[in-house]
């Protein structure tokens, strides 16, 4: 304890004597900082930007940035090749996500520094990090952790309300979005600060800590910071702010002063032009479509917009119709008429139209366009309060001059619609170097608008109507054909001969099915499996084989495997009752059982079977053996099988009490409660592994596909229609 103590006396009795005034303190040397950071799963680009910038706000710190690796898990960045990789700077902080990195030299490479002294910090993704089959990266980190639970808000709570980096942190914090690590174990050089209660594993987890590294190097770390709302948070950013800084062991007020400039160093990425496959192999190129051609500017991108409501709380806020990305919209927080937006082009302008792209391409928009020198006198540049028109983009071309403001008014809406639109271009005089497409192209694009995927994924459009409309469900065969069961009827209409199985099929590589045919026809396809050269569908009431004998790509024979599986046309449409469907490692096909039921199921044995209710049954391929697995699912549309032939559905609680999305683990002869056990007899059902209240679950489906990137190639997925999102669910037995 001495001899810790007289560094600290030492440099009090130091600063005393030399009696430094404020301005003398911001003539220290800066903290010179080098961020890591880069790999799957993250917003980087927007991170890279967000830490340094409010750290430099807080403390005197310069920045050197290292972006590299692109969103693989497995890149070894070129950065750390050089043996004195962090020469020259006080503190290293990583923020990268490489956990497919898994050569022990490697790591030893990137933790002799720090070794040998140099801090750091470390923050969310570095727990998930060179998993190399030893412990020394958790070694480092203080902390051992192979997971996180789901994407929730969490409580902060603070364990060392006295510790100087918790200095105005407060009792509690609430995380505005977060992804809580699981913590197995706390190593003995690690000092908890903070823990959150996790609804995974129903235990606190430390999220914020200290480590003593090799007994020399002072480690800071936070498992917080997955989202761009944690990081813009002042409490986020004033707790590793103080923790960067007692890494550093410069936690003190000559420190904890604005830098005189905001400095960020970019390192490039020398790999940056050279796209990688998940293993690191090059990646085909796709097309991307469109030509080059002048076009008048936008002059209205990244200016500054208002609004008279928006849905701030949902991310719709005013600036999102001019940042250039069609998957960022603004909306007003309410559905009524009268809304407006405001865009200011910083100067008056002389103008030559706008484009407007609506929320949705299938309502009409009743709208008015203005423009203004100052913002207070508007005259009209586009009148369309009385159009029934309902394309989702409306562009319009006129000349005006000294506009400085553009406003649009929503006074009508059609029903269903809000005053809301993704992006409003301001059309000036100067031409620029722009992309145009085709009319195909544009449709697929428009398709698209809106869809936002995470970071290291790409979007792009496999098939459309009218070749694959009204898709119900999908297969993929191992040589790349896609099958796609369309239904015509949707759910509820209930007309025959509307429904078949189209296969389309990707001839040249580039993303994009040229070639379709209908392989099968039948009423309602609701699930379907492809194998060898068979198709089995599930179309209620049957369960039938579709062989392809001679491979030519429709089918040439057909078998009723099982007859009764639920309700036919002439009952209702084809909701609610037999769903989707897979294949499992032990031969059986898996099929999810709305909560209708069946009254008379008969298999090729003979066998005959009743459930009352919804729940999952299996058949073998040839149709025989069928038997219930599970009861009391409502509505399930699809039943997800693992390579362990553990079974997971979706669906909703309802029996009373609300709409609830559950979350099941799928246990051979399990009851789940639908309709009248889930409230009144908990303790006689299978519990669910989650409850996320309201939504309209569908599709469910394991991936276990190695060419992937963790963690998304042996994954759990799942679909709300109701939410319009796909979720991965981080599973831990």
């Amino acid at each position: 304890m001495l001899r810790n103590l007289l560094p600290v006396l030492f440099c009090g009795l130091a600063l005393c004597a030399s009696g430094l005034r404020a301005e003398d303190k911001k003539s220290l040397p800066p903290i010179r900082a080098l961020l890591i950071t880069g790999g799957c799963c993250h917003d980087y680009t927007k991170q890279k930007q967000i830490l340094p910038e409010a750290i430099s706000k807080r403390a005197n710190v310069e920045w050197t940035v290292v972006h590299q690796g692109g969103s693989s898990t497995d890149a070894m960045i070129p950065f750390y090749e050089n043996e004195n990789w962090a020469k020259g700077y006080d503190v290293v902080v990583h923020n990268e996500c490489f956990a497919g990195a898994s050569d022990p030299a490697w790591t030893g490479k990137i933790l002799k520094p720090h070794r040998e002294g140099v801090p750091a910090v470390v923050i969310h993704c570095a727990m998930h990090c060179y998993r190399d089959k030893t412990d020394e990266w958790f070694k480092f980190l203080g902390v051992t952790s192979r997971g996180h639970g789901a994407n929730y808000p969490f409580e902060v709570v603070n364990l060392e309300p006295d510790n100087p980096i918790m200095k105005g942190f407060g009792e509690k914090w609430p995380t505005p979005k977060g992804e809580l690590y699981i913590i197995e174990k706390v190593w003995p050089s690690a000092k908890p600060l903070a823990h959150a209660m996790s609804r995974d594993t129903k235990k606190n987890e430390v999220c914020i800590w200290t480590n003593l590294y090799t007994d020399r190097t002072r480690v800071f770390g936070t498992t917080i910071g997955h989202h761009n709302e944690e990081m813009n948070d002042e409490v986020f950013q004033n707790y590793i702010t103080r923790g960067l800084l007692w890494a550093c062991d410069k936690l003190n007020d000559d420190y904890l002063v604005p830098a005189k400039e905001i400095k960020i160093e970019h390192v490039p990425d020398p790999t940056a032009n050279q796209p990688k496959g998940p293993q690191g192999q090059p990646t085909p190129a796709r097309k991307t479509g469109g030509k080059k051609v002048l076009a008048p500017k936008n002059l209205a991108l990244g200016k500054k917009a208002t609004a008279l409501t928006s849905q701030v709380g949902n991310g719709h806020k005013p600036e999102n119709a001019i940042d250039g990305d069609l998957s960022t919209r603004w909306c007003a927080n309410n559905d009524q008429t009268g809304n407006w937006w405001q865009v200011d082009l910083g100067q008056p302008e002389e103008i030559k139209g706008c484009r407007v792209t609506w929320e949705f391409g299938d309502r009409a928009y009743a709208y008015l366009i203005e423009g203004s020198a100052d913002g207070k006198t508007w005259k009209t540049l586009v009148d369309a309060t009385n159009s029934n028109n309902k394309p989702q983009v409306c562009e319009h071309k006129f000349d005006a001059t000294d506009v400085r403001y553009v406003k649009i008014s929503i006074p009508g809406l059609s029903p269903g619609a809000w005053a809301s639109f993704y992006e409003l271009e301001v059309l000036g005089k100067e031409l620029v170097e722009t992309v145009v497409y085709s009319e195909k192209e544009a449709q697929s694009r428009k398709l698209l608008t809106g869809i936002k995927a995470p970071p290291g994924f790409d979007v792009s459009l496999f098939a459309a109507p009218p070749d694959a409309g009204y898709p119900t469900c999908l297969a993929v065969a191992p040589t790349g054909e896609v099958f796609i069961g369309i239904d015509e009827n949707g759910s509820l209409d209930a007309k025959p001969n509307r429904g078949r199985v189209v296969r389309a099929v990707d001839r040249d590589g580039d993303g994009v099915a040229e070639e379709f045919k209908t392989f099968a026809s039948m009423d309602s396809p609701r699930g379907i499996v492809f194998v060898g050269k068979t198709l089995y569908v599930m179309h209620p009431p049957s369960l039938t084989a579709f062989h392809d004998d001679n491979g030519d790509g429709v089918s040439d024979r057909s078998e009723v495997l099982v007859e009764g599986l639920g309700f036919d046309l002439k009952f209702r449409g084809a909701d609610h009752t037999t769903n989707g469907m897979q294949l499992g490692i032990d031969g059986h096909l898996y099929v999810a059982v709305g909560d209708y039921g069946f009254i008379k199921a008969k298999d090729k044995s003979g066998r005959e079977l009743q459930l009352l209710g919804g729940g999952v049954v299996r058949v073998r391929t040839d149709g025989t053996g069928l038997e219930i697995v599970s009861r009391g699912q409502r509505n399930i549309y699809d039943v997800a099988v693992d390579p362990y032939l553990n079974l997971f559905t979706r669906d909703n609680t309802n029996d009373g009490g609300g709409w609830n999305v559950r979350l099941s683990h799928v246990i051979p002869s399990g009851q789940y409660g639908y309709p009248s056990l889930y409230i009144n007899f908990p303790d006689e059902i299978v519990q669910p592994l989650a409850d996320y209240g309201g939504g309209s679950p569908c599709g469910s489906l394991f991936v276990d596909e190695g060419a992937l990137p963790a963690p998304f190639g042996h994954a759990f997925y799942t679909c709300d229609w109701g939410r319009s999102i796909v979720y991965r669910h981080p599973l831990q037995a």
